[in-house]
């Protein structure tokens, strides 16, 4: 198959999900002067640009790359990956003297789920401990810092359509949230995910979902703060086949 331009990658994403224009522009953010800019080839769109378009369109990035690197879905690390417990999935093929520098660790929570719609039990459970290659983590999910990484999974729709019910989060620990970020928060012994709104010059804030269905969670006193706890910054999301 032919190597396809990023223009074309979107522009087949975008008519994949029945989308205009106009809203997938407004979906990851950026104007439609510079969607079509993308579409036409006329500028080249960040890869953080690409991965957003790909989770808002459920669209596979794998053309854009047929012709540079293979992008490998999770299911596919079993040489870029190990399981630190007592089941391996497989040992790393590279030397002992490359791994400390090539390999990152991420605890994975398999028993641990944030509810995108609903809350859940807390992080206390002990993790497995997942290795990924670095430059996998750095260029393809595009996380730039690799301490404290978590993955658990979310439950619920309340993120559609960038979130979907059932896929794997990277979850930066103890990271200072910005306006707009998406966080987990533990209110009241129970995790959430959703989309941190700081009410302008107070300190107090709005928990969002993206699906209009479900209505936001306001921290608005003193007291309602207290009782909410953001645990980390979700960084990326992957999906396991």
């Amino acid at each position: 198959m032919p190597h396809v331009t990023d223009g074309e990658w979107i522009k087949n994403a975008r008519k994949q999900a029945n989308m205009s224009q106009d809203e997938l522009a407004k979906a990851v953010e950026i104007s439609v002067r510079t969607l079509r800019s993308y579409e036409a080839d006329e500028s080249d769109p960040k890869l953080k640009v690409i991965r957003r378009i790909s989770a808002v369109c459920d669209f596979e990035m794998g053309e854009l790359f047929e012709n540079t690197a293979k992008i490998p879905k999770i299911g596919e690390l079993g040489s870029k990956m190990k399981l630190t417990s007592e089941h391996t999935i497989t040992e790393a093929p590279w030397k002992k003297e490359d791994q400390d520098n090539r390999l990152i660790k991420l605890n994975f929570y398999d028993d641990i789920f944030a509810s995108a719609g609903y809350g859940n039990h807390a992080y206390e459970n002990q993790p497995a401990v997942l290795e990924f290659d670095k430059s996998f983590l750095e260029n393809i999910l595009n996380i730039k810092k690799f301490d404290r990484l978590d993955i658990i999974r979310v439950v619920g729709d309340s993120m559609l359509p960038s979130i979907k019910d059932g896929e794997y989060i990277i979850v930066e620990r103890d990271s200072e949230a910005r306006n707009g970020d998406t966080v987990i928060a533990n209110i009241d012994g129970e995790l959430y995910v959703k989309r941190l709104n700081k009410i302008p010059l107070s300190p107090y804030i709005i928990l969002e979902s993206e699906n209009e269905n479900y209505r936001p969670i306001e921290l608005d006193t003193d007291e309602k703060l207290q009782m909410c706890n953001i645990l980390g910054v979700v960084r990326c999301k992957i999906k396991l086949y």
